[in-house]
């Protein structure tokens, strides 16, 4: 019985440092910086495909529109925070849905102007041609 609780001293003897070392070491993560990746990560689950139709149908104003136009932020996932959370949060989902909404556009007013530049010279590319022989 006494070896046991010998063993058992000793035990706790050697692993009691590793364990006060772990836990000076843990990572402490600050709200600002948990709002920050929070907002980051629903940001890029958002995907709201109609800022590349207009981009494609109103080129440039799509582009802008796309920027001015404020996201609604997921009130759910603002419920019981403090408010430093729900600022940080805010300004960050906001920005990164605009960076986003952006992207889209953009890559709809280019495809629109490949379109209008493709059909441009398939409709008015041969009239064109045949006129510069005169």
């Amino acid at each position: 019985m006494a070896e046991k609780g010998i063993i058992l001293l000793l035990l706790l003897v050697c692993v009691m440092p590793f364990k006060a070392i772990a836990e000076q070491q843990r990572v402490t993560v600050s709200e600002q910086e948990l709002a920050i990746l929070h907002a980051t990560r629903d940001a890029q689950q958002y995907n709201e495909s109609v800022w590349v139709f207009a981009g494609f149908f109103l080129n440039i104003v799509g582009i802008v529109g796309a920027n001015l136009v404020t996201p609604t932020v997921p009130s759910t996932k603002l419920l019981g925070k403090s408010p430093e959370y729900v600022d940080y949060y805010t300004k960050t989902y906001q920005q990164e849905v605009r960076r986003k909404r952006t992207e889209q556009a953009t890559l709809g007013c280019t495809a629109g102007a490949l379109c209008l530049g493709l059909s441009y010279a398939h409709f008015f590319g041969p009239y064109c041609f045949t006129m510069a022989q005169y």
